[in-house]
């Protein structure tokens, strides 16, 4: 079975991790580009259910506002939804998505240049520990080769 992108993302964190470096050594720029997008982040549960954002690129905020702030602030959006309900949140395009979903989220994210975004949970065991977060500047479904990673 080929090793996927995600595979070698992870290994480049659990290397990272022993070497004793941390997130800080590893770029989200060309993590995110390994992914086929063009921002990503990652942020992890506290022990009191929020989420704290660990790890961002300086991508993320040429798209424009830092989306995960935005969501923070505004108590709701993909990755506090991916969190939240333990799925998998995919939007295609954030300018067709309908204004119910997000009512708050979804107007500040079309001043972004953010057009597409996965919210994929993270789990330890069966505990909800965050979620990773991959933004596009160009609408679409996810690729093929996006689902195998």
């Amino acid at each position: 079975m080929p090793r996927t992108d995600l595979d070698q993302l992870w290994d480049q964190v659990r290397g990272a991790t022993r070497a004793g470096q941390g997130l800080g050594s590893l770029s989200p720029s060309l993590a995110a580009r390994q992914l086929g997008y063009d921002a990503l982040t990652l942020c992890l549960a506290t022990p009191r259910g929020h989420l704290e954002l660990l790890w961002s690129d300086d991508a993320a905020g040429r798209l424009g506002p830092a989306l995960d702030d935005l969501q923070y602030t505004l108590g709701e959006g993909p990755t506090l939804d991916a969190a939240r309900t333990g799925r998998t949140i995919t939007e295609p395009d954030l300018t067709r998505t309908p204004i119910d979903r997000w009512p708050q989220f979804l107007p500040a994210a079309a001043r972004t240049r953010a057009r597409t975004v996965l919210a994929t949970p993270l789990h330890l065991g069966v505990v909800p520990a965050g979620a990773l977060t991959a933004y596009g500047t160009t609408p679409g479904a996810p690729t093929a080769h996006q689902h195998e990673s």
